[in-house]
């Protein structure tokens, strides 16, 4: 079978006693370094690897909490994982993840994998109303080359970036790129459900000019819905600004299939900088 570029580009190799080695493609980066989300995908192909080689049963190995900090950018090249499980018991499994290059640590995450049962179904918050993403023009401004031709965007929720609008919101449809020959295995997993998590923009651009950056220092999603079974299509996404305040910004995601089930929940705490050192944004237009 003919592999996605994301599924080769976050290919966890086993080395023995917990350890993988992984590769940083340079055409994930922006920025400083590679993309959050991509990042993230990384360190969860590999706790996933370990929680389906290690746990004792296989019934809890869907992964579902994903909480990553990012402690210094990666460079593109050799990664290595090690990866410890936790916990292993009949319902739930914890495990952890260290990211290195070298000598330095560029990620810490843990993970936390339940099995399937039968419980309460609750989801409050409906897909917003949006065209189909077959309806709206491909959007391409406001993202760095080579990083751009990861994934087709189509721009559906809340004001473009840098616009000075009144409202950190921002989102819409998104898929891995089909550029590759063939045909690519694109079904939807864990590890790529979680790299889409932060690979939009920050809602807060809405509300600031173009010198704004946000880093994200740590970044939380929660997978409790299944993922449907060959699921190859669009999501849709939506990010809302919380709270910003004191160089941070607070930023919750929502992630739906096409047929408007709630995928991911996602949040993530942020590092707001401009190129001038000067507020983001005045406090009036603060979320």
């Amino acid at each position: 079978m003919l592999l996605s570029k994301f599924a080769r580009d976050t290919t966890a190799v086993p080395t023995g006693d917990g350890h993988y080695d992984l590769t940083v493609d340079a055409g994930w980066a922006i920025y400083l370094g590679p993309n959050g989300g991509y990042v993230a995908a990384l360190a969860a192909r590999a706790l996933c690897a370990e929680a389906e080689r290690a746990m004792d049963g296989p019934e809890i190995r869907h992964l579902r909490s994903l909480n990553t900090h990012f402690l210094s950018p990666l460079s593109t090249g050799a990664l290595t994982a090690e990866v410890q499980v936790e916990r292993s018991g009949r319902s739930v499994g914890i495990a952890s993840a260290i990211l290195r290059q070298g000598d330095e640590t560029g990620v810490m995450a843990r993970a936390a994998f339940t099995a399937p049962r039968a419980g309460i179904d609750l989801a409050h918050q409906p897909p917003p109303r949006v065209p189909p993403p077959e309806d709206l023009p491909p959007l391409e401004m406001y993202i760095p080359p080579g990083f751009r031709d990861r994934y087709e965007r189509r721009w559906a929720i809340g004001p473009m970036p840098h616009s000075l609008a009144d409202v950190p919101l921002a989102g819409g449809w998104i898929r891995l790129a089909r550029t590759e020959s063939g045909s690519p295995a694109v079904t939807l997993d864990a590890p790529l459900l979680v790299a889409y998590s932060d690979c939009w923009f920050p809602a807060l651009y809405a509300m600031t000019p173009p010198t704004t950056r946000v880093y994200t220092v740590d970044l939380t999603v929660h997978l409790v819905t299944p993922i449907p079974a060959g699921y190859d299509d669009w999501v849709l996404v939506e990010f809302q600004g919380v709270q910003a305040a004191d160089g941070l910004v607070v930023e919750d995601g929502r992630i739906w299939s096409r047929g408007g089930e709630l995928l991911a929940i996602s949040r993530q705490l942020a590092v707001v900088r401009t190129e001038s050192g000067g507020p983001t944004a005045p406090a009036s237009r603060r979320p």
